[in-house]
């Protein structure tokens, strides 16, 4: 069997790792325009919005298993399970914003990001009102909105380079 190579065998090779959780780096994707040829760029888009969907349903079916394993506890304890489930947002809110990637869908995907988030939001404020304890709960859950942006994930390295340095740096 032959692997097709190109701009569009990259960039839907990078998409199913990314549908399936993988963050792989990127850097190596080329611009998706006319020159890819509008049968490609139509091809390319409906991968992409697949890919994207089934990024953001792994997030939701992640927040919802944390939230479920038992009881919420303590606000610390549930202000770490929604700080843990925005910071899994940024390869989704990385993707939206993607120069790469033309206008109108960049504005697509962060139009489905933000209602995603906000229905997420919305459900969770609605189910701790029904808790034990729930004027601390909800305080928690407005204090660590879903709906706030993501600080921005460090660069990923190209597959060959070696990784960053841990620890102390040490000067002689």
């Amino acid at each position: 069997m032959r692997t097709a190579h190109g701009p569009y065998a990259e960039w839907v090779s990078w998409l199913d790792a990314f549908a399936r959780g993988e963050d792989l780096p990127s850097r190596h994707l080329t611009v998706v325009d006319e020159q890819l040829g509008p049968h490609m760029v139509g091809r390319l888009l409906d991968r992409l919005a697949a890919a994207f969907r089934a990024r953001a349903d792994r997030w939701t079916d992640t927040l919802r298993r944390h939230l479920d394993v038992g009881p919420l506890g303590t606000p610390t304890e549930l202000a770490a399970i929604l700080v843990a489930a925005r910071g899994r947002l940024r390869p989704l809110t990385a993707l939206a914003a993607d120069p790469r990637l033309p206008e109108e869908v960049r504005t697509a995907l962060s139009t489905a990001l933000r209602d995603l988030t906000g229905q997420a939001q919305d459900s969770l404020e609605q189910a701790v009102r029904r808790r034990p304890g729930a004027d601390r709960l909800i305080a928690t859950v407005r204090e660590n909105r879903l709906t706030a942006v993501p600080p921005p994930a460090p660069p990923m390295a190209s597959p060959g380079a070696p990784p960053p340095p841990v620890g102390r740096r040490v000067i002689l």
